[in-house]
């Protein structure tokens, strides 16, 4: 799960037609200045845990700094979180089954947050077929859930909401069968859902894609895969754009966030591991937790203000989220 949990395809969170007008060949920008790294920027770190959790993650950040992400409990579970002022509060999609208490609860994870403190994510049921999980995506909007379904697809997972409640995401395809009763995993993709309605968002010549975040400008930032591995992109104007980190091992960056003013935030992997990096006016920054293992750090969101979340690990391989400010 950027902070995605992982049960779409490969640590799926993440991905034909593509929107109106787009073009359907990535080009790439070329980076202006080499990665720095987060000490030489000067970010201020705040740590965070979900009390009693073995694993957390942030993932999403307003401009009021309401943070969500997802936590791991002692079993394992994940479970979604929104912190605000301080204050830690569970995200639980509830069962719309009758049962008899304890009713069991979902598996929930929290991805994005606008201004307005609607919340998006994904939950599953606990529903194996052919190995793989049923995952639907979800609203929460004035303490109320709404189920997120791409028509058709087997799983989808809501990943950022912008301010007008236009919601990217992914959704896969139904796994299938081979004639040797082999399982294979359906195909990832993107989608924009606005005004009810769902557009696929794949890259010309993708594997497979998937779209992480979304602002006020509809500029989008995810991923996608070709036969050289993962790339970031934006999707701006009707335009792909391809973002490859500088240094990185040859198709392993992925964009994960995207804030008001066009700075984009995401992950790649090199030799040590992988890194956060912030892409700002066509400048490359790469972020490493002080303190942090090496080649732990993650970084999934960033808001109007420069305020980036993700995760990072430490020595007793816990996994902390964090929020680093300029």
């Amino acid at each position: 799960m950027k902070a995605t949990t992982g049960r779409l395809v490969g640590l799926a969170a993440v991905w034909t037609l593509l929107l109106a007008g787009c073009s359907d060949r990535p080009t790439s920008p070329a980076p202006t200045a080499p990665p720095l790294s987060a000490s030489q920027a000067a970010l201020r770190l705040t740590p965070i845990d979900a009390l009693g959790a073995s694993y957390t993650s942030a993932s999403g950040i307003n401009d009021a700094r309401q943070t969500v992400g997802t936590s791991l409990d002692p079993s394992s579970l994940s479970h979604g979180f929104l912190l605000s002022g301080g204050t830690f509060t569970t995200i639980g999609v509830p069962s719309p089954y009758v049962c008899y208490p304890p009713c069991p609860t979902f598996e929930t994870q929290a991805s994005g947050i606008n201004t307005a403190g609607q919340i998006v994510g994904a939950f599953d049921i606990a529903y194996w077929i052919f190995g793989d999980y049923l995952m639907h995506g979800f609203l929460l909007s004035g303490g109320k859930y709404t189920t997120i379904d791409v028509p058709g697809a087997f799983a989808t997972q809501a990943s950022g909401i912008n301010d007008s409640s236009q919601i990217v995401g992914t959704f896969v395809d139904p796994p299938y069968l081979t004639d040797d009763w082999v399982s294979i995993s359906g195909a990832s993709h993107g989608f924009l859902l606005s005004g009810g309605a769902f557009t696929t968002i794949e890259a010309g010549g993708a594997f497979e894609s998937g779209a992480s975040g979304i602002n006020a400008a509809r500029q989008i930032v995810g991923w996608f895969s070709d036969a050289i591995g993962t790339h970031g992109f934006l999707l701006a104007h009707g335009a792909f754009i391809t973002i490859d980190a500088p240094g990185a091992t040859a198709g392993s960056t992925k964009a994960y966030g995207i804030n008001a003013t066009g700075q984009i935030v995401g992950s790649f992997l090199d030799t040590t591991g992988w890194h956060g990096f912030l892409l700002a006016d066509g400048t490359f920054t790469t972020i490493d937790i002080p303190g942090a293992t090496a080649g732990t750090t993650n970084a999934y969101g960033i808001n109007a203000t420069g305020q980036i979340v993700g995760s990072f690990g430490d020595a007793k391989n816990v996994v902390h989220g964090f929020v680093a400010s300029p």
